[in-house]
């Protein structure tokens, strides 16, 4: 395994022959300044309480020198990968199996690094804004960054639906999206249609989740186990496929990120709402606290994670073509001949403030130098 990056160098636990006041001491930094106004002097109560409850259950169950006792030692360097995520925000991933690392560096990032590649991003959302794209585009050396959405609101290169793709085929390099298949209702289509527009050799990579809260944007309709991502892939003609669900997973850290995603209800009388939040805020921490422990399990725990991402490869062998960096400009000026009719497939031309198939007859409205492809009603 390829340890996973930590924000900052481990904590060494203060000095003393309790180890309890060691673990309560480094745990005490993590009871988030985002509880301070509930739980205010109970913070050091919550990482007193957790560390007793580490401690005093290995003690009881364990004997000096014991696998459990020495997993107890990293149980500060767990928590200060975490960092500012033990209480909010998605977990940071725990390693990246070697076989799935070195995949992704050669075919997803390395064999595009040449200036003329055209990446697509399904579901950009606002994740993407006009500099980190700038900077993406510097690092990874690509010569476009194309935002697609499904919302014109968050001011995407193109507005799109994913299962109907407005590109003509094989007209890109790459296609990735993050946490957008949960929101797609049919994602057959969409990785079909990836396969479809993407070049010989190109690439798909999808992140996305399998033990997750219901959240919106506009609409949550699925989960997925990495097993049926292979399977769709390969069904749809991708000829590799390699995935990773290990670097997310473990009984313990899946179960910590997932009740991150829930909430303590502020209309709560202050009383009860306190209450809660002390006892949500001290389940977190232990259960973050406890992740190193994760292999313990069954098949060491990695049958339930968070989330999967894949890389699959279009059949074929990839070559770069006379396509310019990306310049600043109108993206139908840099991209208009990678565009095509979503229903016919075949390519469209600009009139006016409107694109148009001269093979189909439809027409598609340009709205501040966004073409939008899927009309208002289909929206939501």
């Amino acid at each position: 395994m390829i340890p996973a990056s930590s924000p900052r160098e481990p904590a060494t636990p203060s000095e003393s022959d309790d180890p309890v006041a060691a673990l309560v001491a480094c745990i005490s930094d993590y009871v988030h300044p985002l509880y301070q106004d509930v739980v205010g002097g109970d913070a050091a109560r919550i990482a007193e309480a957790v560390g007793h409850v580490l401690h005093e259950a290995l003690k009881e169950s364990s004997s000096q020198g014991s696998r459990a006792l020495s997993v107890l030692d990293e149980v500060p360097a767990s928590l200060k990968h975490q960092d500012d995520r033990v209480f909010i925000g998605s977990s940071r991933t725990r390693g990246v199996d070697d076989t799935y690392s070195n995949a992704r560096q050669s075919l997803y990032y390395q064999r595009f690094a040449n200036q003329t590649s055209v990446h697509l991003e399904l579901g950009a959302w606002k994740s993407f804004p006009a500099e980190r794209v700038k900077h993406i585009l510097a690092i990874e050396k690509l010569a476009d960054f194309i935002c697609s959405d499904f919302d014109p609101q968050w001011d995407p290169d193109v507005v799109a639906d994913a299962t109907c793709l407005p590109f003509l085929d094989e007209s890109v390099d790459r296609v990735a999206s993050n946490a957008v298949f949960e929101h797609i209702a049919y994602p057959h289509e969409s990785i079909q249609e990836s396969f479809r527009v993407l070049r010989p050799g190109g690439v798909l990579r999808i992140t996305t989740i399998f033990t997750y809260p219901m959240h919106s944007h506009p609409n949550d309709y699925l989960r997925y186990t990495h097993t049926f991502l292979e399977r769709i892939c390969k069904d749809a003609g991708f000829t590799q496929v390699f995935e990773d669900h290990k670097s997310s997973s473990g009984p313990y850290y899946t179960a910590h990120n997932l009740l991150k995603g829930t909430q303590i209800d502020p209309a709560l009388p202050l009383e009860d709402r306190r209450a809660a939040m002390f006892l949500h805020s001290a389940v977190l921490l232990l259960l973050s606290a406890l992740s190193p422990f994760d292999p313990f399990f069954k098949k060491g725990g990695t049958h339930i994670y968070k989330s999967v991402e894949i890389v699959a490869v279009k059949e074929g062998e990839w070559t770069a073509r006379d396509r310019r960096k990306r310049e600043d400009g109108p993206f139908l000026e840099r991209n208009i001949d990678l565009l095509a009719c979503p229903k016919t497939k075949k390519y469209v031309v600009q009139d006016g403030d409107r694109l148009v198939c001269p093979e189909g007859g439809t027409e598609y409205p340009i709205q501040n130098g966004v073409p939008i492809f899927v009309p208002l009603e289909m929206r939501y």
